[in-house]
């Protein structure tokens, strides 16, 4: 009796290695995937995970695989797969057949891109590049940002003639360092930080610029504050953040929040953030010169 008893728990024990085996290696492909997709900036979607890493014999071990990989991936690139948002439905058309569609069920876009995970101290250049990135990719990620920003600052609509505009003014309504600008619009289209909608309306056709998921993930409103602070540096109006912010869509308590816990985690300290300490410490100084003063007066009556 106790012999069989421990030959079934040998054989137990070794179906569970087995499975851990087998557990490991679809994480390390689903790693593997996921850096691959990242690097040409494009989402993993769940159909992918299920063709190229698990496959129909381990179909049901989704859940298990993904959370093991989430944990791989924060232990050694410091990054971790988030779902992208659903695409916004814009035009009226869009919106009627989303309510067919949707019938009352919450909606999940089952695709997934990287995100750093690094606290914000640790989020600068050279930190971020570690000198492997290259001119090109500096300049795209700064257009992205940029247009973005404006779109976001634009109440999220933007009219293809009124960006025409924004980058005639920075001298590449046509070409940029990367490439042909039309050509580069279509990039970002593709990867999913804009949304290009035709509007037909008043029997003329014209074009909007709409955030795409991939901007509300990787940029998001703190990004836009955090990249026209950095514009204006010192130079900025002492109510810019909260003006940006409620532009966007945040309100002046979330921001404070929102920067109290950035400065407890070390977040690199901006120029503005240099300033207004510089401010307070100065408004310090003539307080304690001004209590000074009047310790002198009385010192002398």
């Amino acid at each position: 009796m106790m012999k069989n008893m421990k030959m079934m728990s040998t054989q137990a024990m070794g179906e569970t290695k087995v499975g851990e085996v087998n557990r490991d290696r679809l994480v390390k492909k689903l790693v593997r995937l996921a850096l691959a997709s990242e690097f040409t900036r494009q989402p993993i979607r769940r159909t992918d995970i299920s063709a190229k890493v698990l496959g129909t014999e381990n179909s049901k071990m989704f859940k298990s695989v993904f959370e093991h990989t989430q944990n791989e991936l924060k232990r050694v690139f410091g990054m971790e797969l988030v779902e992208l948002p659903v695409r916004e439905k814009i035009t009226i058309s869009q919106k009627r057949a989303a309510q067919k569609s949707e019938r009352g069920a919450a909606q999940s876009s089952k695709a997934y891109v990287l995100v750093t995970t690094l606290p914000p101290k640790f989020r600068v250049p050279e930190i971020l590049g570690a000198g492997s990135v290259s001119a090109k990719e500096e300049a795209y990620v700064g257009l992205v940002t940029m247009i973005c920003t404006l779109i976001y600052l634009n109440g999220r609509s933007l009219p293809e003639t009124k960006l025409d505009r924004y980058l005639q003014r920075l001298n590449i309504e046509l070409n940029t360092p990367i490439d042909r600008t039309e050509k580069l619009l279509g990039t970002m289209c593709k990867q999913g930080y804009l949304n290009r909608v035709r509007d037909n309306t008043g029997g003329e056709t014209s074009f909007d610029y709409h955030l795409g998921p991939r901007a509300k993930v990787e940029i998001g409103k703190s990004g836009v504050i955090n990249f026209v602070e950095e514009i204006y540096g010192v130079q900025a109006p002492e109510d810019l953040a909260v003006r940006v912010g409620r532009n966007i869509g945040i309100e002046e308590s979330e921001r404070s929040g929102d920067k109290k816990k950035a400065q407890a985690a070390g977040r690199p300290r901006t120029r503005r953030d240099e300033a207004e300490q510089n401010v307070e410490e100065e408004d310090d100084d003539d307080d304690d010169d001004d209590d000074d003063d009047d310790d002198d007066d009385d010192d002398s009556d």
